[in-house]
């Protein structure tokens, strides 16, 4: 796959990746690729997580890096990703995290409850998906299976009542 096959990067990813480097490189410069446009693309393509991020987030996100995820090579998208894991896990795990997620937990059960109530749950959760049919020869295949199971049981018990 060439660049021209790829789908373009939107220019407030780019712009993100941007000031991401900027921070990043006065942290740990040495530990950054260059800051040249062709490496803030193929970053910005790698990681559209962080540049989705508010920049509050992103420098929390860099300061998660440079204080316990750099060693003596060059800083790779899996070493920001995983900084971006730790930041996320650390925030599920605070106060603040706990109470969104309960009361993010709360809205899901009142929508759902509120489309039990309404009738549309079937249609909303399932829009778009249908259900699977079995091939046809499966089918057929089943039909004979259970034909076949059904002459056994009547011949063991054509055998059973003629002991009698």
């Amino acid at each position: 796959m060439t660049d021209s096959d790829l789908p373009p990067i939107p220019v407030e990813h780019i712009k993100a990746m941007y000031d991401f480097f900027e921070v990043a490189k006065a942290l740990a410069g040495d530990r950054l690729p260059e800051k040249k446009k062709e490496n803030i693309e193929e970053w910005a393509r790698a990681l559209p997580d962080i540049c989705v991020l508010s920049k509050s987030s992103r420098l929390k996100v860099i300061h998660r890096w440079s204080n316990t995820g750099i060693t003596q090579r060059m800083a790779t998208t899996q070493d920001i990703r995983d900084a971006l894991r730790a930041e996320k896990d650390a925030w599920a795990k605070s106060p603040e995290g706990r109470a969104w997620s309960r009361e993010h937990q709360r809205r899901m059960e009142d929508l759902r409850d509120q489309q039990l109530r309404d009738g549309t749950f079937k249609q909303l959760r399932y829009a778009g998906r249908r259900e699977i049919e079995p091939p046809k020869k499966s089918e057929e295949r089943i039909q004979s299976l259970y034909q076949e199971a059904l002459r056994k049981v009547n011949q063991g018990r054509e055998l059973f009542n003629g002991d009698r």
